[in-house]
């Protein structure tokens, strides 16, 4: 009996033993579970700073005539003459064309003279007075009346039947021959007006609201050397509804008639917003359900400020309250934080010039 509790007790002490030296890898399993706290978010600031906010777009445009006229007479008739050709310029009033001037004038004759008849007798029973019936006095009344108005009808299709220019211009287009007989409303010639032409170009609701009539603009075309100025003389008051654009006109100069109606080109436009404003990149700020704001660095802490936005210009916000020129705006790696949390800034620069933060 003594021998075999002896034996027993060999495994329990090797127990015994390998539990002992299995306590201090488990404390040492736990100890090593234990990480250091991060030292903070990292992110990237820019110290702010007053400066002029403009607003500089540049579109695409197409050269039209500002006035383009196709010319034609009301009723038609022998063609007479013709006094231009394509390629001709023209001034104000200059005579294109004549169509059947000849009938007009005849037929303009013939009611002055209806005319005049109808007034002499119409002042001969005045004269007789009470002589004569109401009736026929009346009669006699309506027929000079009518006289005289089929008199001016003949003098303005007599007017009508002489094509003259509505506006210096170019001509570009003859339809008709002399010989011809041209129908009612046919075309006869066409004139454009090339001592100033009108860009057309369309601009995005982002800009639009930054550009104003009167506002002073460069163009360059694609196929003549050169820069122009002009002016925004119209601003759709409404969107196309399929482009989402708005059109506007802008009008140019043209005394030497380089600009050609179809040439394209680019529109420069530059406006000064502010002389001394806080303007940084509209995708700094963070839109939240308790307003809209930045997070700025102090102190190595983050800190929330709500900014009011005066107006964008395109991709920049023009800030008139919340911010102030010195404050380190996070620039990169905010869209995360909240209030209070520990900041690591890896990268620090000033805001901005020309949108762009200067490292």
């Amino acid at each position: 009996m003594k021998t075999r509790f002896l034996w027993l007790a060999v495994p329990l002490l090797a127990l015994a033993g390998c539990g002992s030296e299995s306590a201090p890898e488990a404390s040492a399993s736990v100890g090593a579970s234990e990480l250091p706290e991060a030292p903070g978010t990292r992110v990237e600031v820019a110290v702010l700073k007053d400066s002029a906010a403009e607003l500089a777009v540049e579109l695409p445009a197409t050269v039209a005539a500002r006035s383009d006229a196709m010319l034609a007479v009301p009723a038609g008739g022998f063609v007479e003459s013709v006094d231009i050709n394509v390629g001709d310029r023209v001034s104000r009033g200059k005579t294109l064309a004549r169509i059947d001037s000849a009938t007009r004038r005849y037929q303009l004759e013939i009611a002055d003279a209806q005319a005049a008849q109808a007034e002499a007798e119409w002042e001969r029973i005045q004269k007789l007075g009470d002589a004569v019936s109401k009736q026929q006095a009346l009669n006699v009344e309506t027929q000079a009346k009518v006289a005289r108005a089929n008199a001016s009808m003949a003098r303005l299709q007599l007017s009508r039947s002489v094509v003259k220019a509505p506006f210096s211009g170019q001509v570009v287009e003859v339809f008709v021959e002399e010989g011809e007989v041209a129908g009612p409303g046919t075309p006869v010639v066409r004139v454009v007006q090339t001592d100033r032409v009108t860009l057309e170009l369309s601009v995005s609701d982002r800009d639009i609201t930054q550009i104003v009539p009167g506002q002073v603009v460069r163009f360059r075309g694609q196929s003549v050397p050169g820069s122009y100025t002009g002016t925004i003389s119209h601003i759709s008051a409404a969107a196309d509804p399929m482009t989402r654009t708005f059109k506007v006109e802008v009008d140019v100069p043209n005394p030497d008639g380089v600009l050609l109606p179809g040439m394209l080109g680019r529109v420069n436009f530059e406006r000064e917003l502010s002389s001394s404003a806080i303007t940084l990149p509209q995708d700094w700020l963070i839109t939240r359900l308790d307003g809209t704001g930045v997070f700025v660095e102090e102190d190595g802490v983050a800190v929330w400020k709500e900014v009011e936005v005066a107006l964008f210009a395109r991709n920049q916000a023009v800030i008139s309250s919340g911010l102030s020129a010195g404050d380190r705006v996070v620039s990169e790696g905010g869209r995360d934080l909240a209030e209070g949390d520990t900041l690591l800034v890896v990268r620090s620069g000033e805001c901005c010039t020309n949108g762009r933060v200067q490292y």
